[in-house]
Protein backbone atom coordinates (compact mmCIF):
# COMPACT_ATOMS: atom_id res chain seq x y z
CA UNK A 1 0.00 0.00 0.00
CA UNK A 2 1.13 3.58 -0.78
CA UNK A 3 2.04 6.10 1.80
CA UNK A 4 -0.69 8.95 2.49
CA UNK A 5 1.21 12.11 1.77
CA UNK A 6 1.41 15.09 3.26
CA UNK A 7 0.48 18.88 1.20
CA UNK A 8 1.58 22.08 1.83
CA UNK A 9 -0.43 25.30 0.28
CA UNK A 10 1.75 28.47 -0.07
CA UNK A 11 -1.01 31.03 -0.99
CA UNK A 12 -1.60 34.56 0.45
CA UNK A 13 -3.75 37.08 0.42
CA UNK A 14 -7.32 38.34 0.78
CA UNK A 15 -11.34 37.92 -0.15
CA UNK A 16 -11.30 35.37 -3.00
CA UNK A 17 -7.81 34.75 -3.29
CA UNK A 18 -8.29 32.56 -0.05
CA UNK A 19 -11.28 30.76 -1.04
CA UNK A 20 -9.81 29.09 -3.36
CA UNK A 21 -7.30 27.18 -1.17
CA UNK A 22 -10.62 26.30 0.78
CA UNK A 23 -12.44 24.79 -2.45
CA UNK A 24 -9.45 22.41 -2.96
CA UNK A 25 -9.27 21.54 0.78
CA UNK A 26 -13.76 20.78 0.23
CA UNK A 27 -12.98 18.82 -2.76
CA UNK A 28 -10.36 16.49 -1.50
CA UNK A 29 -12.63 16.09 1.53
CA UNK A 30 -15.74 15.03 -0.47
CA UNK A 31 -13.70 12.58 -2.69
CA UNK A 32 -12.49 9.24 -0.46
CA UNK A 33 -10.42 8.76 -3.77
CA UNK A 34 -8.29 11.60 -2.78
CA UNK A 35 -8.75 12.18 0.71
CA UNK A 36 -7.98 8.70 1.48
CA UNK A 37 -4.47 9.31 0.05
CA UNK A 38 -3.63 12.33 2.20
CA UNK A 39 -2.59 12.28 5.56
CA UNK A 40 -2.43 15.91 6.30
CA UNK A 41 -2.87 19.01 4.80
CA UNK A 42 -0.84 22.35 5.99
CA UNK A 43 -1.22 26.13 5.08
CA UNK A 44 1.82 27.85 5.05
CA UNK A 45 0.64 31.87 5.28
CA UNK A 46 1.51 35.19 6.58
CA UNK A 47 -0.15 35.87 10.18
CA UNK A 48 -3.27 37.90 9.47
CA UNK A 49 -6.46 38.14 10.84
CA UNK A 50 -8.62 37.39 7.56
CA UNK A 51 -6.24 34.39 6.88
CA UNK A 52 -6.16 32.76 10.67
CA UNK A 53 -10.07 33.49 10.65
CA UNK A 54 -10.81 31.22 7.63
CA UNK A 55 -7.86 28.58 8.87
CA UNK A 56 -9.65 28.06 11.69
CA UNK A 57 -13.06 27.28 10.34
CA UNK A 58 -11.20 24.00 8.28
CA UNK A 59 -9.98 21.48 10.79
CA UNK A 60 -8.59 19.31 8.11
CA UNK A 61 -6.23 21.87 7.60
CA UNK A 62 -3.06 22.99 10.13
CA UNK A 63 -2.11 26.52 9.82
CA UNK A 64 2.01 27.13 9.94
CA UNK A 65 2.53 30.93 10.07
CA UNK A 66 5.43 32.18 8.05
CA UNK A 67 7.49 35.56 7.34
CA UNK A 68 8.43 36.37 3.80
CA UNK A 69 9.79 39.09 1.47
CA UNK A 70 7.89 41.32 -0.41
CA UNK A 71 9.50 43.30 -3.21
CA UNK A 72 8.08 46.93 -3.61
CA UNK A 73 8.16 48.28 -7.19
CA UNK A 74 7.14 51.41 -6.38
CA UNK A 75 9.69 54.42 -5.51
CA UNK A 76 9.92 55.90 -1.82
CA UNK A 77 12.32 56.47 0.50
CA UNK A 78 10.51 54.52 2.78
CA UNK A 79 9.67 51.76 -0.02
CA UNK A 80 13.54 51.06 -0.34
CA UNK A 81 14.33 51.12 3.12
CA UNK A 82 11.85 48.34 3.48
CA UNK A 83 13.01 46.89 0.49
CA UNK A 84 16.32 46.64 1.59
CA UNK A 85 15.83 45.51 4.99
CA UNK A 86 13.55 42.27 4.14
CA UNK A 87 16.28 41.43 0.85
CA UNK A 88 18.28 40.75 4.32
CA UNK A 89 16.00 38.84 6.44
CA UNK A 90 15.05 36.76 3.30
CA UNK A 91 17.61 34.42 3.86
CA UNK A 92 16.42 33.80 7.55
CA UNK A 93 12.61 32.95 6.05
CA UNK A 94 13.91 30.79 3.55
CA UNK A 95 15.73 28.67 6.55
CA UNK A 96 12.57 28.77 8.59
CA UNK A 97 10.50 27.65 5.21
CA UNK A 98 13.30 24.58 4.93
CA UNK A 99 12.96 23.79 9.12
CA UNK A 100 8.96 23.52 8.59
CA UNK A 101 8.69 21.59 5.20
CA UNK A 102 11.08 19.04 6.98
CA UNK A 103 9.46 19.01 10.17
CA UNK A 104 6.22 18.47 8.51
CA UNK A 105 7.63 15.92 6.56
CA UNK A 106 5.88 17.65 3.29
CA UNK A 107 5.62 15.81 0.00
CA UNK A 108 4.21 18.32 -2.28
CA UNK A 109 3.70 22.44 -2.40
CA UNK A 110 1.11 23.91 -4.10
CA UNK A 111 1.86 27.59 -4.71
CA UNK A 112 -0.76 29.99 -6.07
CA UNK A 113 0.71 33.43 -6.12
CA UNK A 114 2.11 36.37 -3.44
CA UNK A 115 5.47 36.81 -1.79
CA UNK A 116 4.73 34.28 1.41
CA UNK A 117 5.09 31.54 -1.04
CA UNK A 118 8.14 32.54 -2.55
CA UNK A 119 10.48 31.38 0.75
CA UNK A 120 8.51 27.95 0.68
CA UNK A 121 8.85 27.25 -3.04
CA UNK A 122 12.78 28.21 -2.88
CA UNK A 123 12.99 26.06 0.10
CA UNK A 124 10.72 23.45 -1.71
CA UNK A 125 12.94 22.94 -4.49
CA UNK A 126 16.50 23.03 -2.38
CA UNK A 127 14.88 19.96 -1.10
CA UNK A 128 13.84 18.62 -4.42
CA UNK A 129 10.00 18.42 -3.41
CA UNK A 130 7.51 18.47 -6.37
CA UNK A 131 6.15 21.94 -6.66
CA UNK A 132 2.63 22.57 -8.64
CA UNK A 133 1.86 26.10 -9.41
CA UNK A 134 -1.61 27.49 -10.58
CA UNK A 135 -1.83 30.95 -12.06
CA UNK A 136 -5.30 33.04 -12.52
CA UNK A 137 -4.45 35.86 -14.16
CA UNK A 138 -3.56 36.64 -17.86
CA UNK A 139 0.16 37.23 -17.17
CA UNK A 140 1.75 35.23 -14.47
CA UNK A 141 2.22 37.41 -11.47
CA UNK A 142 6.47 38.06 -10.26
CA UNK A 143 5.94 35.33 -7.18
CA UNK A 144 4.24 32.56 -10.05
CA UNK A 145 6.83 33.35 -12.67
CA UNK A 146 10.07 32.52 -10.51
CA UNK A 147 7.88 29.59 -8.92
CA UNK A 148 6.97 28.52 -12.11
CA UNK A 149 11.06 28.09 -13.43
CA UNK A 150 11.13 25.36 -10.55
CA UNK A 151 7.96 23.99 -10.49
CA UNK A 152 6.86 20.36 -11.63
CA UNK A 153 3.35 21.31 -12.86
CA UNK A 154 2.72 24.73 -14.25
CA UNK A 155 -1.64 25.61 -14.50
CA UNK A 156 -3.26 28.20 -15.99
CA UNK A 157 -6.52 29.84 -16.47
CA UNK A 158 -5.48 31.43 -19.94
CA UNK A 159 -4.10 29.40 -22.48
CA UNK A 160 -0.54 31.18 -23.30
CA UNK A 161 0.16 32.32 -19.71
CA UNK A 162 3.47 30.10 -19.15
CA UNK A 163 4.21 29.53 -22.89
CA UNK A 164 4.75 25.71 -23.72
CA UNK A 165 5.04 25.02 -19.92
CA UNK A 166 1.46 25.98 -18.75
CA UNK A 167 -1.43 23.83 -18.99
CA UNK A 168 -5.11 25.51 -19.25
CA UNK A 169 -7.17 24.15 -16.69
CA UNK A 170 -9.92 27.40 -15.58
CA UNK A 171 -10.21 28.57 -12.50
CA UNK A 172 -10.11 27.26 -8.84
CA UNK A 173 -13.86 28.32 -7.98
CA UNK A 174 -15.76 27.63 -4.28
CA UNK A 175 -17.78 24.44 -4.80
CA UNK A 176 -19.92 25.91 -2.27
CA UNK A 177 -21.39 28.49 -5.49
CA UNK A 178 -23.63 25.04 -6.66
CA UNK A 179 -25.86 25.52 -3.71
CA UNK A 180 -27.85 28.39 -3.07
CA UNK A 181 -28.47 30.33 0.55
CA UNK A 182 -31.65 28.44 1.82
CA UNK A 183 -31.94 32.16 3.76
CA UNK A 184 -34.04 34.22 0.42
CA UNK A 185 -35.60 36.78 3.33
CA UNK A 186 -31.83 37.96 3.21
CA UNK A 187 -32.48 39.54 -0.55
CA UNK A 188 -35.57 41.84 -1.11
CA UNK A 189 -36.01 41.21 -4.46
CA UNK A 190 -38.67 41.90 -6.16
CA UNK A 191 -39.73 39.19 -8.85
CA UNK A 192 -40.70 41.38 -11.02
CA UNK A 193 -38.23 43.06 -11.77
CA UNK A 194 -34.52 42.63 -13.14
CA UNK A 195 -31.49 42.60 -10.76
CA UNK A 196 -28.48 45.16 -11.20
CA UNK A 197 -25.52 43.32 -9.28
CA UNK A 198 -22.17 45.49 -8.28
CA UNK A 199 -19.63 44.07 -6.90
CA UNK A 200 -16.60 45.55 -6.65
CA UNK A 201 -13.67 44.60 -3.70
CA UNK A 202 -11.13 46.72 -4.11
CA UNK A 203 -10.51 50.48 -2.35
CA UNK A 204 -10.21 51.68 -6.10
CA UNK A 205 -13.69 51.05 -6.64
CA UNK A 206 -15.05 54.16 -4.82
CA UNK A 207 -15.43 55.63 -7.72
CA UNK A 208 -17.42 53.33 -9.33
CA UNK A 209 -20.01 53.65 -5.60
CA UNK A 210 -20.12 57.22 -6.18
CA UNK A 211 -21.09 57.18 -10.06
CA UNK A 212 -24.04 54.79 -9.03
CA UNK A 213 -25.24 57.11 -6.10
CA UNK A 214 -25.37 59.68 -8.46
CA UNK A 215 -27.61 58.02 -10.51
CA UNK A 216 -29.62 57.05 -7.98
CA UNK A 217 -30.15 60.64 -7.55
CA UNK A 218 -30.90 61.75 -10.90
CA UNK A 219 -33.54 59.12 -10.60
CA UNK A 220 -32.18 56.96 -13.44
CA UNK A 221 -35.11 55.29 -15.12
CA UNK A 222 -33.08 52.04 -15.46
CA UNK A 223 -32.32 52.63 -11.67
CA UNK A 224 -35.39 52.70 -10.88
CA UNK A 225 -36.58 49.88 -12.12
CA UNK A 226 -34.56 46.76 -11.39
CA UNK A 227 -33.46 45.64 -8.29
CA UNK A 228 -30.07 46.60 -7.50
CA UNK A 229 -27.84 44.68 -5.29
CA UNK A 230 -24.28 46.15 -4.17
CA UNK A 231 -21.42 44.08 -2.72
CA UNK A 232 -19.30 46.22 -1.16
CA UNK A 233 -15.95 44.02 0.39
CA UNK A 234 -14.43 44.82 3.49
CA UNK A 235 -12.56 47.88 2.02
CA UNK A 236 -15.75 49.81 1.76
CA UNK A 237 -18.19 49.28 3.93
CA UNK A 238 -18.26 52.93 4.73
CA UNK A 239 -20.74 53.16 1.92
CA UNK A 240 -23.08 51.23 2.89
CA UNK A 241 -24.95 53.75 4.92
CA UNK A 242 -25.34 56.11 1.78
CA UNK A 243 -27.19 52.98 0.07
CA UNK A 244 -29.77 52.90 3.24
CA UNK A 245 -31.81 55.51 1.70
CA UNK A 246 -32.23 53.61 -1.98
CA UNK A 247 -35.45 51.48 -1.32
CA UNK A 248 -34.44 49.49 -4.87
CA UNK A 249 -30.95 49.26 -3.00
CA UNK A 250 -30.06 45.71 -0.69
CA UNK A 251 -26.17 46.52 0.64
CA UNK A 252 -23.68 43.90 2.14
CA UNK A 253 -20.62 44.12 3.18
CA UNK A 254 -19.41 40.83 2.51
CA UNK A 255 -21.25 37.25 1.08
CA UNK A 256 -20.35 33.64 1.37
CA UNK A 257 -20.44 31.22 -1.46
CA UNK A 258 -23.84 30.18 -1.19
CA UNK A 259 -25.46 33.85 -0.77
CA UNK A 260 -23.20 34.69 -3.66
CA UNK A 261 -24.72 31.92 -5.86
CA UNK A 262 -28.35 32.65 -4.58
CA UNK A 263 -27.34 36.15 -6.28
CA UNK A 264 -25.61 35.12 -9.32
CA UNK A 265 -28.71 33.25 -10.12
CA UNK A 266 -30.72 35.79 -9.89
CA UNK A 267 -28.72 38.30 -11.99
CA UNK A 268 -29.84 39.85 -15.24
CA UNK A 269 -26.20 42.10 -15.81
CA UNK A 270 -23.26 42.73 -13.56
CA UNK A 271 -20.84 45.80 -12.97
CA UNK A 272 -17.90 44.68 -11.51
CA UNK A 273 -13.73 45.15 -11.71
CA UNK A 274 -11.63 42.65 -13.47
CA UNK A 275 -11.22 39.75 -10.82
CA UNK A 276 -9.93 36.66 -12.71
CA UNK A 277 -11.73 34.51 -9.70
CA UNK A 278 -15.04 36.93 -10.26
CA UNK A 279 -15.34 36.91 -13.46
CA UNK A 280 -15.15 33.83 -13.84
CA UNK A 281 -17.39 33.13 -11.33
CA UNK A 282 -19.90 35.47 -12.83
CA UNK A 283 -19.33 33.59 -16.47
CA UNK A 284 -20.47 30.05 -15.26
CA UNK A 285 -23.59 31.76 -14.45
CA UNK A 286 -24.19 32.97 -17.36
CA UNK A 287 -24.00 36.70 -16.72
CA UNK A 288 -23.37 39.65 -19.05
CA UNK A 289 -20.71 42.17 -17.26
CA UNK A 290 -19.80 45.55 -17.62
CA UNK A 291 -16.32 45.19 -16.64
CA UNK A 292 -14.48 48.93 -15.36
CA UNK A 293 -10.28 47.61 -15.05
CA UNK A 294 -7.99 49.75 -13.53
CA UNK A 295 -4.91 50.25 -15.68
CA UNK A 296 -2.64 48.29 -13.67
CA UNK A 297 -1.35 44.82 -14.17
CA UNK A 298 -3.80 42.78 -15.97
CA UNK A 299 -6.74 44.46 -15.63
CA UNK A 300 -7.46 45.90 -19.05
CA UNK A 301 -6.34 42.45 -20.62
CA UNK A 302 -8.64 40.35 -18.97
CA UNK A 303 -11.50 42.93 -19.79
CA UNK A 304 -10.76 42.83 -22.91
CA UNK A 305 -10.39 38.80 -23.16
CA UNK A 306 -13.75 38.60 -21.80
CA UNK A 307 -14.93 41.26 -24.06
CA UNK A 308 -13.57 39.29 -26.97
CA UNK A 309 -15.45 35.64 -26.34
CA UNK A 310 -17.80 36.74 -24.14
CA UNK A 311 -19.25 39.79 -25.61
CA UNK A 312 -18.79 41.69 -22.12
CA UNK A 313 -19.05 45.52 -22.39
CA UNK A 314 -15.39 47.21 -21.28
CA UNK A 315 -16.24 51.27 -19.64
CA UNK A 316 -13.14 53.21 -19.04
CA UNK A 317 -12.42 54.32 -15.58
CA UNK A 318 -12.11 57.63 -16.96
CA UNK A 319 -15.74 57.88 -18.36
CA UNK A 320 -18.26 55.82 -16.10
CA UNK A 321 -20.85 57.68 -17.67
CA UNK A 322 -21.29 54.85 -20.73
CA UNK A 323 -22.15 52.70 -17.82
CA UNK A 324 -25.45 53.71 -17.71
CA UNK A 325 -25.78 52.26 -21.73
CA UNK A 326 -23.57 49.28 -21.31
CA UNK A 327 -26.40 47.90 -18.34
CA UNK A 328 -28.97 49.03 -20.84
CA UNK A 329 -27.57 47.07 -23.82
CA UNK A 330 -27.32 44.08 -21.93
CA UNK A 331 -30.71 44.10 -20.34
CA UNK A 332 -32.51 44.80 -23.94
CA UNK A 333 -30.00 42.00 -25.25
CA UNK A 334 -30.05 39.11 -22.45
CA UNK A 335 -28.01 35.90 -23.27
CA UNK A 336 -29.89 33.53 -24.95
CA UNK A 337 -28.50 29.95 -23.03
CA UNK A 338 -26.24 28.60 -20.13
CA UNK A 339 -24.02 26.26 -20.74
CA UNK A 340 -23.03 23.25 -18.24
CA UNK A 341 -19.09 23.60 -17.60
CA UNK A 342 -16.54 21.16 -16.17
CA UNK A 343 -16.70 22.74 -12.89
CA UNK A 344 -14.37 20.86 -10.84
CA UNK A 345 -12.18 20.81 -14.00
CA UNK A 346 -9.15 22.57 -12.26
CA UNK A 347 -9.21 20.81 -8.43
CA UNK A 348 -9.56 17.73 -10.17
CA UNK A 349 -6.18 17.93 -12.10
CA UNK A 350 -4.27 19.94 -9.52
CA UNK A 351 -5.06 16.99 -7.21
CA UNK A 352 -3.79 14.23 -9.55
CA UNK A 353 -0.25 16.12 -9.69
CA UNK A 354 -0.32 16.73 -5.83
CA UNK A 355 -0.85 13.19 -5.42
CA UNK A 356 1.47 11.47 -7.50
CA UNK A 357 4.34 9.99 -5.52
Amino acid sequence: MKRKLNIAFAWWWTGWHVTPIFSMVQYAKQNKDISDKIDKMYRFWSKWQLEEKFAKEEDAVQFVSIRSWKLRRYRTIKSTLENLRDVAYFNAWYMQSLYYLQQYKIDRVFCKWWYVALPVVFAAASLRIPITVHESDMHAWLVNKMASKVAKDNFTWFPWVFWQKGEEVGQILSGDLLASSEDMDLFTLQPDKKTLLIMCGSQGSESIFNWLLEELDKEWQIVKNVNIVVILWLLNTSFKKKFEPYLNVTCFDFLDAHQLATIYKQTDVSVTRWSATTLAEMEYFWIPKVIVPLKSHDQPQNAKWYQEKYEDIVVSQSNLQETSKAINFHLDNPRKAWTNKNFFKAHKKIWSTLLKL
